[in-house]
Parts: C-alpha cells; sequence; structure tokens
C-alpha cells in the first residue's frame, strides 16, 4: 500500500501534538508494511528519518497555524496564506509525478493540497482532523477562510479521522459533515518514552502542580492562574509551573503579578523533549486547563510518568481517561479543590497515579496504526 501524506510539520520541527502524532502514526504504519511519502514545507530542520520518504517541496518556511495569530480578533498574516497556498500547489505538482494509493492530509493547512490532488488524480482522500479553527480560537473570532478550507476538506474527503468523539460531533454540527464518513480513532503514547525519575530536589519542600502547552487562548493557561490563587490562599508551599511558549506569555507574567503570586509560578519556556520526562514525574498533579482540547496527548505522558492529573470537561481525553478528575475550564474553585486534594489527601495521589497508569497502558501507536489501515485506507482504496 502506498500513501502520499501530506503534512507541515514533523520532528524535530513541529508546534505541538500534530507533529508528534504524525512521527508516531508513520512509524507504526510503516512497520505494518505502508510505504509513505510525507511532504512538508522545507525548513531550517530538514528532518531526516530512515523508515519513509520526507519530501521537503517548498523553498519558503511555513510556520506553524498559531505562529501569526498574534491575539484574539486579529486576523493571520496574509503572507502566511500566500505561503500556504504555494505550498499546496508545490504538493499538486508532485503528486502528479509519483504513483500512490490513497491520500492522507492532517488539518487545514494541507486542505487544498488533498482536494486538487484528489480531483487531479482520482485516488481517494483520507483526512485527520486534529483540531478546528473554532477549537483554537475559542470559537470567538474564527477566521472565515481558515473555515472554509476545512468545511470544503471536510466534504470532499472519502473518510475522516477525528481524534475524539466530541470532535465528530463538532464536524458534524459546524461543517454538516456526513457521520457515515467518520472514523474516531483515539491518540496513544510511547510508553517507552515515560518512565517515572524521582527528581524531587529540584524543589525542595514544595508541592509541584504543572501546566505544560502553547500559551495560547485554546490552552487556558490564564485559568490555571486563577486556580492557583485559590490554591495559594490554602496552601503556601506550592510551587505552580507553566511549560511552553505562546503569544499569551507577557499576559500571563502580568496576571502573575496583578493577582500577587509571581513568586509561586514559574515559567520555563520552550522544554526540550528529552526533558519532559523529568518534569512530568518532578509534578505532584499534571493540569490540563484547555478551554476547547480535541484531544490532550500531554495528559496520556503526565498519567504513564506517574502524575496524577486534571483535566477539563471539555477536552476529548475525557473520553479515553476515567481515571483522571474533570472540571469546567472555567471553574476555577473546582479546579483548586481538586489540586488541593491530591497534594493533601496521599491515599487518593496513591490511587489516582496507579490507576490511571494501568487504565491508559492499552493506548499504543500500533494499535492506531492498525486502525487506521483498516478503518480507514482498506475502506477507500479497496486493498
Amino acid at each position: 500500500m502506498d500513501i502520499l501524506m501530506v503534512g507541515w510539520e514533523f520532528p524535530p520541527f513541529y508546534t505541538g501534538g500534530l507533529g508528534i502524532h504524525c512521527y508516531h502514526l508513520t512509524r507504526n504504519l510503516s512497520s505494518q508494511g505502508v510505504n509513505i511519502t510525507f511532504l512538508m514545507p522545507k525548513n531550517r530542520f530538514h528532518p531526516k528519518c530512515d523508515y519513509m520518504k520526507i519530501v521537503e517541496v517548498d523553498s519558503s518556511f511555513v510556520p506553524g497555524p498559531y505562529a501569526s495569530l498574534a491575539k484574539v480578533g486579529e486576523n493571520y498574516d496574509g503572507k502566511l496564506f500566500d505561503n500556504i497556498w504555494k505550498y499546496n500547489q508545490l504538493c499538486l505538482a508532485y503528486a502528479l509525478q509519483e504513483k500512490f494509493d490513497l491520500i492522507h492530509c492532517h488539518d487545514w493547512m494541507t486542505a487544498i493540497a488533498g482536494i486538487t490532488i484528489k480531483q487531479a488524480t482520482g485516488k481517494p482522500l483520507v483526512v485527520t482532523i486534529h483540531s478546528t479553527e473554532y477549537d483554537r480560537t475559542g470559537s470567538l473570532s474564527p477566521n472565515p477562510w481558515v473555515l472554509d478550507r476545512e468545511r470544503n476538506m471536510v466534504q470532499i474527503a472519502d473518510v475522516i479521522i477525528t481524534v475524539s468523539d466530541a470532535m465528530k460531533k463538532q464536524l458534524i454540527e459546524r461543517f454538516n459533515a456526513d457521520p457515515n464518513k467518520i472514523v474516531v480513532i483515539y491518540n496513544a503514547i510511547d510508553h517507552e518514552n515515560w518512565t517515572i525519575q524521582q527528581v524531587k530536589g529540584r524543589f525542595p519542600n514544595e508541592k509541584i502542580v504543572l501546566f505544560l502547552g502553547r500559551l495560547t487562548l485554546q490552552k487556558g493557561p490564564d485559568f490555571f492562574l486563577k486556580a492557583a490563587k485559590r490554591v495559594l490562599e490554602k496552601e503556601k508551599d506550592v510551587t505552580f509551573v507553566i511549560g511552553g511558549k505562546g503569544d499569551m506569555l507577557p499576559q500571563l507574567i502580568r496576571q502573575a503579578i496583578e493577582l500577587g503570586i509571581s513568586d509561586k509560578v514559574m515559567f520555563l519556556g520552550y522544554v526540550p523533549d528529552d526533558e519532559l520526562p523529568r518534569l512530568y514525574s518532578a509534578a505532584d498533579v499534571f493540569v490540563l486547563s484547555s478551554v476547547s482540547e480535541p484531544f490532550g496527548i500531554t495528559v496520556l505522558e503526565a498519567i504513564a510518568s506517574g502524575t496524577p492529573t486534571i483535566i477539563t470537561k471539555q477536552s476529548g481525553v475525557r473520553e479515553v481517561v476515567k481515571h483522571a478528575f474533570a472540571v469546567d475550564f472555567w471553574d476555577i474553585d473546582e479546579m483548586a479543590n481538586k489540586i488541593l486534594a491530591l497534594i493533601t489527601y496521599s491515599p487518593l495521589y496513591k490511587s489516582m497515579r496507579e490507576n490511571g497508569k494501568r487504565e491508559i497502558s492499552s493506548y499504543t501507536w500500533d494499535k492506531v496504526a492498525g486502525r487506521t489501515i483498516e478503518k480507514a485506507y482498506r475502506q477507500v482504496a479497496h486493498l
């Protein structure tokens, strides 16, 4: 089976879970006999891979979908759209010279390429929707051009893969997607990478509550800080650690100062991959405070590292993980109560830690790849 996959990021260049997803999915598809040519924009990292062919089709750098959106209410930089158009046209030109059984595209930045390649070659189109413009903007100011790309992609695709039932429901309600074309395949993790490492010495005598993700509206870091204020009113020996970068960083620093908790908040900035297992295992609690989260791979990573977790009810990972506390993103009092419960009641902490690890053990990337082949590829390619 020969697959032409169109993406926009691949490690070491990635802005979030999509790049990680593409790495593990393609690696495991390859091990199950799928031949993949992966198209992506050229970037300064020049990813290398020994199990599939990576083609960097563009000489201009195309950033991730969040790089040019400074704040809610502002449009994406017009240059970004020009670069995306150019990238998609070059993908089409490349595809016309190749032989493959189907096209597999990821999110809106590959929509034009996927649709035009399908129309030009007659090959079936599989699309994976990791998030929508509604998710990225908290539904406050979605860009209409991006919404059109997403809507067209969903309507024309032969099979749509979503990472949660919540995303499936959104596509049906907002884009009028055909539910019979949608397959839900949850994300997973590489369990070998997430082992418990005792590194408590970095924060002596302090409980550690961790946020890790892009500092954007979608991820809700401002609600995390508001909950931190509530916790610190009752328990002083707690450090709130924020890992990640994004346009909200200056706002969050000001917010911590205004809340009077700046001495209890640590901003780490970008955290390298090789530091993530240590960071997760150093934390006593991990909090996913997202306003809208189609899945949430970080939750699986935290739980696999032995860290009890709090998630929002607006996250798709809630469909997978039952041994985690779930709260509404806006309910900072309840978020704070759950943090306090985990850092003060050791039997609860131990139970969440042990049961959580056991619960997610079956979510592996080889199963994701197998389901992708059987539930998506074979359904449309007749192979």
